[in-house]
Formats: C-alpha cells, sequence, structure tokens
C-alpha cells in the first residue's frame, strides 16, 4: 500500500507541487522574486509559493485583498495580506484534482472579481 510510504509521499508532494504551479502559470503566473511566483489580478498581484502540502500565498494590496477573500467568504490576514492553504501531509489529501477543485476555483474567483468603488 502506498499511503504511508516515503518514496509514495515524496511522488505524492511532486505531483502536488507541479500541477498547482502549472495551473497557475496557465492562469498568467510568472517567476517572482519575493515568493516563487507572482499572479496579477485585479485584487493587484498575488505572491504564490508552493510547498510540499502547502500553498503560500499574499497579496501586495493587502485592502484588495481583503476585500476580495470577505466577498467570497474568506479571509486574508488582514495586516500583512498572506492567505495561505495547508493540506494534510498524506498522499490522500494531496490529490492534485481534489486540490485544484478548491483552490483554482478561488483562484478562479480571484481572477473574475471586481471589487466595488
Amino acid at each position: 500500500m502506498c499511503q504511508r510510504s516515503s518514496k509514495c509521499l515524496a511522488k505524492a508532494h511532486a505531483a502536488f507541487r507541479q500541477a498547482v504551479t502549472e495551473f497557475l502559470k496557465s492562469k498568467g503566473a510568472v517567476e517572482d522574486d519575493w515568493y516563487d511566483l507572482r499572479l496579477p489580478t485585479r485584487a493587484g498581484p498575488l505572491h504564490i509559493s508552493v510547498w510540499d502540502y502547502a500553498i503560500m500565498t499574499r497579496f501586495s494590496d493587502v485592502e484588495k485583498g481583503k476585500q476580495f477573500t470577505a466577498s467570497i467568504g474568506s479571509s486574508c490576514n488582514p495586516f500583512t495580506g498572506k492567505w495561505n492553504f495547508h493540506y494534510e501531509n498524506s498522499v490522500a489529501a494531496l490529490k492534485p484534482a481534489v486540490v485544484l477543485a478548491y483552490f483554482g476555483g478561488l483562484i478562479e474567483q480571484l481572477l473574475a472579481w471586481e471589487d466595488s468603488p
């Protein structure tokens, strides 16, 4: 069984990082000097680093980030603009299709978001 093997977990980490990174690049993310990637959005740049079992993000424009995340019933850190996603460190939790169904949906909402004046 592959659920507890360190080799299987390492493969899951790699597949998670690759799938999330490829998805973000398909949405216009580019390499960044601060985090690994930067995604231009209507809420300003979103800086993103993909770790083995987490996606760390931060809005450059904290106020716009707060407006967006509040509009979807989520929240970013109101002082730093950090909006992070942590997953269980297991093969089952790191399935790219499952992660991208949720995280990808949030990114799609962010890219389509129109802030109110």
